[in-house]
């Protein structure tokens, strides 16, 4: 268990930053559904076809798989096992107010993360 205490670490609201990059790439063309679980991919030899989804079926000539901390899930749908391993990461959000923090502090222990 341990405390990070990054000083110059500057803080950003993680949902505008999401919303951001939604609106630019809406900007270029991009159709983003929300609240849409995906449950399959679907595929032709090794390469994606389309997903299925809790809204029904999606056709695609490219898939782009932005899921962090879901990356594993992803494999698992595709049958691809990741080598890589998941930690649970919890994140602080206040209203948009001044911090209570001007700096940025990291908090490790045994079940996860915890940044302010």
């Amino acid at each position: 268990m341990f405390c990070l205490l990054q000083r110059r670490g500057g803080t950003v609201r993680h949902d505008a930053v999401a919303w951001g990059y939604a609106r630019a790439a809406a900007a270029l063309g991009v159709d983003i559904v929300e609240r849409c679980e995906v449950t399959g991919v679907r595929s032709s030899g090794n390469v994606a076809t389309g997903l299925e989804t809790s809204h029904g079926r999606v056709r695609a000539d490219r898939i782009v798989f932005a899921v962090a901390g879901h990356t594993g899930a992803i494999g698992t749908l595709l049958g691809v096992p990741m080598p890589i391993e998941t930690h649970l990461l919890q994140a602080m959000v206040t209203e948009p107010i001044k911090p209570l923090l001007n700096t940025v502090l990291i908090y490790m222990y045994e079940h996860g993360e915890v940044y302010i």
